[in-house]
């Protein structure tokens, strides 16, 4: 047993020698004597070692996870279609892929004037009873893709228009100014789909519906606050949001994804 602490004891004094350099380390080893003991050596050296790196790390920024691509949108929108699209680019595109969970991945992204780099991508599912994992997520969000499918809009717009307010009115997205990018998915059934300006136009004007109950909802303790920017009281503006809110033309199966290609290059 003494050969053992005799042999942990060396070994430590030897590095800390090279580390610390002789004169801290000899000066160490003689308080360690003078207590009578050669062991209080290692327990110095720990007490030190502990200190030092607390000194280093308190007051280091966060190393949180990388700041991600988040992909947000109703159910049926295309998303994880995009997601396999941007995280396996290449494959063989596909309309439609329904998902009950939170999909995970990295994009390869490029761009003049950054590094090539990987940068998370988390693809959330757009039922509304799974609208509570973007509580997990928002926070480290560098960019949101909003998918809506333009071809199936107006049944729906209540929910999409439901989902938008709240990801655009979230302090984790409004207070940061994380970039909004509208993805009019489906652009290649046609006739079907609407103008990426009717949209717009709808979907402010039901978001400004909507609003008007939030607020009374807020006020009575029903509903968590959200952060819309400077709007009107009796108008919603896309413009007034904290942050940038474009919208954009898209389609998975044309491969029509240079405007998401770009969107999620400029902000991360």
């Amino acid at each position: 047993m003494c050969r053992s602490v005799d042999s942990i004891v060396d070994s430590v004094q030897s590095i800390v020698l090279d580390v610390l350099g002789p004169g801290v380390t000899n000066g160490l080893l003689r308080v360690g004597v003078d207590l009578g003991d050669r062991t209080t050596f290692v327990v110095l050296i720990c007490t030190v070692i502990i200190g030092i790196t607390w000194l280093l790390l308190k007051d280091r920024p966060a190393t949180s996870k990388k700041r991600s691509i988040l992909l947000v949108g109703p159910s049926g929108a295309g998303k994880t279609a995009i997601f396999h699209q941007l995280t396996f680019p290449g494959t063989e595109a596909v309309g439609f892929l329904p998902s009950v969970h939170v999909n995970t991945g990295e994009a390869l992204l490029d761009s003049p004037k950054k590094p090539v780099r990987m940068v998370p991508v988390v693809d959330l599912p757009g039922y509304r009873k799974l609208w509570h994992h973007m509580d997990q997520h928002l926070g480290s969000a560098a960019c949101v893709v909003f998918v809506l499918d333009a071809s199936n809009f107006l049944p729906v717009v209540t929910e999409i228009a439901d989902l938008l307010m709240e990801v655009l009115g979230r302090p984790e997205i409004a207070r940061k100014g994380v970039p909004v990018l509208i993805a009019c998915n489906k652009q290649d059934l046609g006739a079907k789909v609407h103008t990426t300006e009717f949209l717009r136009k709808t979907l402010q004007k039901r978001i400004g519906t909507l609003m008007k109950t939030r607020v009374e909802l807020e006020k009575a303790g029903a509903a968590s606050k959200l952060d819309l920017g400077r709007q009107d009281s009796e108008s919603f503006l896309f413009d007034a949001c904290r942050s940038s809110v474009t919208f954009a033309p898209t389609s998975v199966l044309a491969g029509q994804l240079e405007p998401i290609h770009s969107f999620v290059a400029k902000h991360t």
